[in-house]
């Protein structure tokens, strides 16, 4: 996630709280206090699914596994929004992927990379510099270890 204020947003070399000039920011900065608040208190939460951002309406959104909304009250500026997994459920996918990567003896960190895109719930695989049989073979691979909807992957060609 990324919402940041800026110092000179709040203070603006006065110490007088201005609304025209401090509310956005303001805003922004008791979103950003309280997505930490509500990331410890559901880290452990098995149907968790993320954190995003929704621009078109300035909102952070906090995911949960489709079927296992939960009933909460939220601060002002947060919403919730399901999602097809937990972020528990990606964390195993991506151990699959790693186990499959070391198994095609590729090396972490040079020859692919694993984000994990919270706001869309999937996980992007970028397999990088790999000769094209090798890819399908993996790619192959990770079709037989998750399910069809959790990740995408694609091979970068330099």
């Amino acid at each position: 996630y990324a919402v940041y204020a800026k110092a000179e947003d709040l203070t603006n070399y006065s110490d007088t709280y201005s609304a025209q000039r401090d509310a956005r920011a303001l805003y922004n900065y008791n979103l950003t206090a309280n997505v930490e608040s509500y990331r410890e208190t559901y880290k452990n939460n098995p149907y968790y699914g993320g954190f995003g951002y929704d621009s078109s309406d300035n909102t952070c959104v906090l995911f949960f596994k489709q079927g296992h909304m939960p009933s909460i009250s939220l601060a002002e500026g947060f919403k919730l929004a399901s999602c097809s997994f937990s972020l528990a459920e990606l964390a195993r996918g991506e151990e699959r992927v790693h186990a499959l990567a070391r198994r095609f003896g590729w090396k972490e960190g040079r020859d692919y990379t694993l984000p994990l895109n919270q706001q869309r719930n999937v996980l992007t695989i970028t397999v990088l510099d790999q000769l094209l049989a090798t890819y399908y073979r993996f790619e192959q691979a990770v079709a037989g270890s998750l399910d069809s909807g959790m990740y995408t992957i694609r091979i970068a060609l330099a």
